[in-house]
């Protein structure tokens, strides 16, 4: 049972996630029942069911323009910090609310009671789902998120059998406090894990995308989209009057209605759990989406038309019983399968239309009518018209099976079918059945793109189908079969599996070799030893892992053999796949072959190790991958690996960093801050605050941002405050300087180069120093803030408005000193080239100083001469083409000292001065 646990394959650091959003959930959830418990027995206490109509419209409009404010705060503010924020707010508006209800003589805390029940309802679900995703990756979700729902169930049960003996002891108004409490706790918990695993710090990007959204007429336009548009406004119609009926009825039945609330909802809480653990799956696998859709609905029809018939209150609880256990089950399921069939790249705007415009409007004007009726009509007419709405809604259940089949069918038709990014499971027995269906008919081109969709669809069992496609001709079915046996597959695979080890395509071999290894039959090894003599390389290297990993002395005698030719091979192929054998082990120690094979001249065979280290991590390759960062060909996937190792990798980056700016450092410095950036550790810092004063700009401005981005992940930036504050003021400086230089040299033909240098750093300064800015203040958006100061006019005067609103201190004067002295200088050129050559610089504008200096000869030897040892070719051979023109003579007996020069461009140009001379 453990390996089929959902968390059986996750990290240590996931599972951790994972407990602290399911805590999340449950702390949601149970604030969402106690604030509508509250809110709803609050107001019926002291106003009338007529009343009560008059609040549907009033809390849609509230929670749209909730709605609203929260999709433009989240363009600004990073995730995390607005959830936090939000959860907060709603925290001491709970407070606020207790104390104003103790105010005699008004009823008007009463009135926003209920807004705050529909408000703690709404808005922390939307910010735990927001944030809930982006800590998952979707096949992750998928396994996940239905135990979080059953967890968030758990808690409403708790909440709800607790609401009672509660409000006995403190009174129903310090429900309020509870809420308080859990909403404080809900904020701390989302910080906590924000901080801890770096997620939803980061402030968002709002340049968004808007091309992708469609309008809402090309939307419509689409038939299914309008079949569900019809049908989440039927059903959010149908849903109010069962409200409106459940709770007006509900003050004429008790007058201890939070009792009553709490006790109504925890029960349901019980039944929905049940369902949602045992039943829901069982529905759809076996009913499809339409008998899920259907459930509710159909519910409906005989529940409201019974208490229509009867005029009982206790059919009118059943009508809102059945809503509450089938709607956040069954139903909820079944219409996220809808949403399958709209292509992917309209999925959440559809969602949105259907959703987030559709249900807000049905629920005002549903409320609007019930203002206008509800004083002529009485309570149990409603349930009537609850059951015509209901019958209306079974009907329009059907037409978007209908559509929805449609689109699947066009959809696969078309090869458009995509679930990959979707985190509900997907469970349909019609889809399933036209996926049989199709595979007993495609082509084996048609069959391999089918194959590929089968993993998306959740709880259902392909063995049989697998084992069918192992029969066609196809390698590319064979391979993808194999691939799903070795995991789903039996011992009564086994026979099929061992007869494709003589497959004619090598991969194909490759792949039931890894079958065989992965079911474990060890009766089957002496075929897959008989491959360690395949002629494809990657076969071979198959069969060396899995005997290996059999553990049986005799077979991993013969395959350690087989591994050793391969290593000591001439041929690339074979160093390769010997890589990938190492790859493959499932036990680690191999260190001393895998070092070798890092070390190896072809960069194939390199990468291919790396991507070996990448399952074992072991920390005595470090010292072996380390050197690699200063081979551009393989230093991503360099980093990727020492990242991985994590902070064991820190003891031999940091010292490479600290000695970057030596003469014969290392030359992969510049790779090494966004490593320690993916490694988040504060061990990191100091190191990285010296890079950060670095003269070549590409270390220095990436030692910036990973500077930037571990103190904030790791919330420390009041204590790096002076740090980081001293830092920026250094970037606006050398942005001045830079800029200031720039203009001395500008509109000269010799100093073109330099002065497009000079820009150049100007602008690594400036972007820099904004980098830094957001750290300290997070409104403050550096990519947004640059592009409008580089604008002119009103786009730039309001970010220069932004940051005098915003900065304090000598950080504002700094800031905007270094904004408006663009355009000034008090040097000249001749002063400022000799400025340049005297101290540290970039190598480009070095090269550029040189250069002008060597087309205008306003210099002194001796000032050309230090560059002459300058550890970069490039500057080496500009400053003796430069010496050229200052002094010949001084020119020939430098060029005779480099010409055994390490660099083939200047000993070229050395041998040229000395022979002209």
């Amino acid at each position: 049972m453990a390996v089929n646990s959902p968390l059986a394959d996750l990290e240590a650091k996931d599972r951790k996630r994972f407990y602290s959003i399911t805590l999340g959930f449950m702390l949601v959830a149970a604030t969402a029942l106690i604030g509508r418990t509250i809110g709803d027995a609050l107001f019926l206490e002291a106003f009338s069911a007529d009343d009560l109509a008059y609040m549907y419209p009033a809390t849609a409009a509230t929670v749209c323009a909730v709605a609203y404010g929260y999709a433009r705060l989240a363009s600004r503010l990073p995730l995390a910090r607005l959830v936090s924020i939000l959860s907060l707010l709603l925290a001491l508006a709970s407070v606020c609310l207790r104390f104003a209800l103790m105010v005699p003589d008004t009823n008007i805390p009463r009135i926003a009671a209920y807004v705050l029940g529909d408000l703690v309802v709404n808005l922390p679900m939307l910010l735990f789902w927001s944030f809930a995703a982006h800590c998952f990756v979707p096949g992750q979700a998928k396994r996940l998120f239905g135990l979080v729902g059953a967890g968030g169930t758990t808690a409403c049960i708790l909440a709800g059998f607790i609401i009672k003996p509660y409000t006995v002891a403190f009174g129903k108004a310090n429900l309020l406090l509870l809420i308080t409490v859990l909403m404080v706790c809900f904020a701390a918990l989302i910080s906590r894990t924000s901080r801890r695993d770096g997620i939803g710090r980061q402030a968002p990007n709002a340049t968004g995308n808007d091309s992708s959204i469609g309008s809402m007429s090309s939307l419509l336009g689409n038939t299914q989209i309008r079949a569900i548009v019809a049908l989440m406004l039927a059903s959010t119609v149908a849903l109010t009057l069962v409200d409106y009926q459940f709770k007006a009825g509900a003050k004429e039945y008790t007058d201890d209605l939070a009792g009553f609330f709490g006790l109504f909802y925890g029960v349901a809480s019980a039944v929905s759990l049940v369902i949602q653990l045992f039943i829901v799956h069982r529905v759809l696998q076996k009913g499809g989406v339409f008998a899920g859709l259907a459930v509710l609905p159909a519910a409906l029809v005989l529940t409201s038309a019974t208490a229509w018939v009867t005029q009982s209150f206790d059919w009118t609880v059943a009508n809102k019983f059945a809503v509450q256990i089938f709607a956040f089950t069954i139903d909820s399921a079944a219409l996220q399968m809808l949403y399958l069939g709209v292509a992917r790249q309209t999925r959440s705007q559809a969602r949105a239309l259907a959703e987030g415009i559709g249900k807000p409007v049905a629920t005002g004007v549903t409320g609007l009518c019930l203002i206008l009726g509800a004083s002529t009509s009485a309570l149990y007419q409603l349930a009537a018209v609850a059951t015509i709405v209901s019958v209306v809604w079974v009907v329009l259940t059907r037409i978007n099976h209908n559509a929805y089949i449609k689109a699947l069918v066009d959809s696969l038709g078309n090869k458009r079918f995509d679930a990959s990014g979707e985190t509900s499971e997907i469970q349909d027995v019609a889809l399933e059945r036209h996926i049989r269906d199709s595979l007993e008919s495609a082509s084996e081109e048609e069959i391999v793109y089918l194959l590929g969709i089968l993993p998306t669809l959740d709880q259902v069992d392909w063995s049989d189908k697998y084992r069918e496609m192992l029969t066609k001709k196809d390698p590319r079915i064979k391979i993808a079969s194999l691939s799903y046996l070795k995991t789903h597959g039996g011992d009564q695979d086994l026979p099929g599996i061992v007869s494709l080890l003589n497959h004619q395509d090598a991969k194909v071999r490759e792949g039931a070799i890894d079958a065989i290894d992965a079911l474990g039959s060890p009766e089957h090894l002496a075929q897959v030893e008989s491959r360690l003599e395949d002629p494809a390389p990657e076969t071979r290297a198959a069969a060396i892992a899995s005997l290996i990993n059999s553990e049986d002395l005799d077979r991993l005698l013969s395959a350690g053999s087989a591994l050793r030719t391969m290593l000591a091979s001439s041929s690339t192929v074979d160093r390769v796949a010997a890589a990938h054998a190492l790859g493959r082990l499932q036990r680690g120690g191999l260190v001393r072959p895998l070092i070798s094979l890092l070390q190896d001249e072809e960069t194939v065979v390199v990468q291919s190790a790396l991507e070996a280290c990448l399952q074992h991590r072991d920390p005595k390759l470090i010292p072996a991958i380390t050197p690699l960062l200063a081979n551009p060909k393989v230093a991503a996937l360099a980093g990727d690996a020492l990242a991985e190792f994590g902070s064991p990798s820190l003891d031999h980056l940091i010292p490479c960093l600290e000695i970057a700016e030596m003469e014969g450092s290392f030359e992969g410095a510049q790779c090494i801050p966004p490593i320690l950036s993916r490694i988040g550790n504060a061990a990191a810092l100091p190191s990285l605050r010296k890079a950060a004063q670095s003269h070549d700009p590409v270390l220095r401005t990436s030692s910036i941002k990973a500077f930037a981005q571990i103190t904030v992940a790791l919330e420390q930036v009041g204590d790096q405050r002076d740090t980081i504050h001293e830092l920026t003021i250094e970037e606006l400086k050398a942005s001045r300087t830079a800029a200031s230089r720039a203009l001395a040299v500008s509109g000269q033909k010799d100093t073109a180069v330099l002065e497009a240098a000079l820009r150049q750093v100007t602008e690594n300064h400036l972007s820099n120093a904004f980098t830094l800015i957001s750290v300290l203040h997070p409104t403050v958006r550096p990519i947004e803030m640059l592009q409008s100061l580089s604008q002119e006019g009103e786009a730039r005067n309001n970010a220069i408005e932004i940051l005098e609103n915003v900065l304090k201190g000598d950080l504002r004067t700094e800031t905007l000193q270094t904004l408006s002295d663009q355009g000034t200088t008090t040097s000249d050129t001749n002063s400022t080239l000799q400025e340049i050559l005297l101290e540290d610089c970039s190598n480009w504008v070095r090269i550029g100083a040189l250069y002008a200096i060597g087309r205008t000869g306003r210099s002194e030897p001796n000032d050309v001469t230090d560059n002459l040892r300058h550890r970069q070719a490039v500057v080496r051979e500009t400053a003796l083409e430069a010496l050229i023109s200052i002094s010949p003579k001084r020119a020939r007996q430098e060029a005779e000292n480099l010409s055994d020069d390490d660099a083939d461009i200047v000993r070229m140009v050395a041998e040229r001065i000395s022979t002209a001379g």
